[in-house]
């Protein structure tokens, strides 16, 4: 498995009560269609493929599994950034079945079959539990005793984003890269809050979490 062009990653995902009136619902699939576009654009998660599906569904392939955790942290973060109110009528989220499998390498046409990862992926998301937003699957036991426990902690920590944080969340996920001072001016605000934002809330504890997530895994399976 050191491979990754021998493994998919798949997110399929839903908005979170998109449905609860016609005008939230507009806007809530515009800002998802703005997001995944920026998704595909950025170079360093290695997108391959976005599709829609039942107006307010969305399935994302990657072509690098290893980045499959920053993604679904930046549509997270991405969302609640927008909310409107912090309560489940003004909230902005998304509900993600993340899966890894290996990719069939004898298949003849692409498009025509599913993968193991699509169809994990695709089911999870149908019996994921009213009190989850993240939930993983994979036929590869390994991969499974890992992110299991650790997509259950980063959906707590998501869970617990305001607004504010989620803002900043999503400008470093997206630009690793990106420094206090470009990230302040970006969202007008002053160096000294995000600081204070970055630290007092979960978003330097999610960073923290995904770059050693990232050291694991990168090391044990891609």
């Amino acid at each position: 498995m050191s491979d990754s062009g021998l493994m998919m990653g798949v997110i399929t995902g839903d908005l979170y009560r998109s449905s609860t009136d016609y005008e939230r619902g507009v806007s809530y699939i515009g800002l998802m269609e703005v997001m995944l576009e920026n998704i595909k654009k950025n170079n360093r998660l290695r997108v391959a493929d976005v599709d829609f599906f039942r107006g307010d569904s969305f399935q994302i392939t990657s072509k690098d599994p290893i980045n499959l955790l920053s993604i679904a942290v930046y549509i997270r973060a991405y969302l609640r950034s927008y909310s409107e109110k912090n309560d489940d009528k003004g909230m902005y989220d998304a509900r993600l079945a993340i899966s890894i499998d290996k990719v069939n390498k004898y298949r003849r046409d692409i498009n025509s079959i599913f993968e193991s990862a699509q169809i994990k992926s695709g089911k999870s998301l149908d019996l994921i539990e009213n009190d989850e937003m993240m939930v993983f699957d994979s036929s590869l036991y390994d991969l499974k005793e890992i992110y299991s426990p650790s997509i259950i902690l980063l959906d707590a920590l998501l869970s617990m984003l305001s607004k504010p944080q989620s803002e900043i969340l999503r400008e470093i996920v997206y630009d690793r890269d990106a420094s206090i001072s470009e990230i302040a001016e970006k969202l007008g605000k002053s160096k000294q809050v995000v600081y204070k934002t970055i630290k007092r809330g979960s978003v330097d504890k999610i960073i923290k979490f995904l770059d050693a997530h990232l050291s694991l895994v990168g090391m044990r399976f891609f």
